[in-house]
């Protein structure tokens, strides 16, 4: 792998086997009313995003989301202020934009498809980051309703498209609890479903927004694991487990779902090869649950390789950053 466990933030390329952090994003929140007490603003992510020539990662403050294809070379990206009016196709080599795709429902989340060869983007009416502030916590309120409207399916070689008109998701009581709630492809890049909705992977939908059963290869898939399913098909990334090791996660049977094995890791956030993933997880010994830094787990192993430094800081303060992976 390629591992720098003294920076965090990185400075130079982190990857292990088939898979690399492409960038990553800090978060911050402006603050920009107050009215009653209540402070009203929007959560903004800056991105770093990786140099392919000189293998460094690069302040770019020009995006307010960021989605990398596989083969680090094309990145789909949103100008700051959210929903924007159109998507572009960024060539990380130079750093230009080669292509923009004008949307007439504005965007707020970009996701590609496994192979890259599509682009699912998200659209909402309204910034989807939207965020208050009651007695000095900085959340989003039940009271903050999604403004989710559907999502356009491109093929990104011809960057045409259509939309599909899929609102917001709700659980059984009635409650949208999520302003943001992204679409992201399944493994087969035929049928979308929720990302960070209430229940992600409740709801399926093919590409011209007919809901859908749930693709045969995800059913037993847990949705609130970012790693998901592994490069052969055969098994899925699970929940935290903390049974053999203080912290570590399960691996599941693709077609059961039940255990197969556990391995070490706070958070599974994608897989280098077969066997082996990227996670978050503490320093040994440390109980400090934000504590922690991207390793390389290994099936049946009880050694983690550190990839980077410990981030700083505790959820949502300064010092903390987020990976976004891709394959190479």
């Amino acid at each position: 792998p390629s591992a720098h466990p003294a920076q965090s933030p990185v400075h130079s390329l982190v990857a292990a086997g088939r898979t690399a952090m492409a960038a990553y994003y800090t978060n911050k929140t402006d603050w920009q009313s107050v009215h009653d007490g209540v402070h009203r603003g929007i959560r903004v992510r800056t991105y770093w995003l990786l140099d392919p020539k000189s293998g460094h990662y690069k302040k770019d403050p020009r995006w307010s989301w960021v989605a990398v294809a596989p083969g680090l070379r094309t990145a789909a990206v949103l100008e700051r202020h959210l929903p924007a009016r159109r998507i572009g196709l960024l060539d990380l080599a130079s750093g230009k934009v080669e292509r923009w795709i004008q949307v007439d429902h504005p965007v707020g989340g970009l996701e590609f498809s496994h192979d890259g060869t599509r682009l699912v983007a998200t659209t909402y009416s309204e910034n989807p980051d939207k965020r208050v502030k009651m007695d000095d916590i900085d959340r989003v309120p039940v009271s903050v309703k999604s403004s989710r409207t559907g999502f356009y399916v491109f093929d990104v070689a011809s960057a045409k498209g259509s939309w599909a008109d899929v609102g917001v998701v709700r659980d059984d009581q009635g409650n949208e609890i999520n302003a943001r709630q992204d679409f992201g492809f399944c493994r087969d890049g035929r049928t979308v479903t929720g990302r960070q909705s209430i229940t992600p992977g409740d709801r399926f939908y093919d590409v011209s927004g007919r809901e859908t059963s749930v693709p045969a290869a995800e059913r037993h898939r847990d949705w609130f694991v970012d790693a998901g399913l592994s490069p052969d098909g055969t098994r899925f990334a699970g929940e935290f487990a903390g049974e053999k090791w203080h912290t570590s996660s399960w691996i599941l049977d693709r077609r059961t779902g039940k255990h197969v094995a556990e391995v070490r890791g706070q958070m599974l956030l994608a897989w280098a090869d077969d066997r082996s993933l990227i996670a978050w997880d503490i320093a040994e010994g440390d109980k400090n649950e934000f504590h922690n830094r991207l390793v390389l787990v290994t099936g049946g192993s009880d050694k983690e390789v550190p990839l980077t430094g410990l981030l700083k800081g505790t959820d949502g303060t300064v010092g903390r950053w987020e990976p976004v992976f891709a394959e190479r």
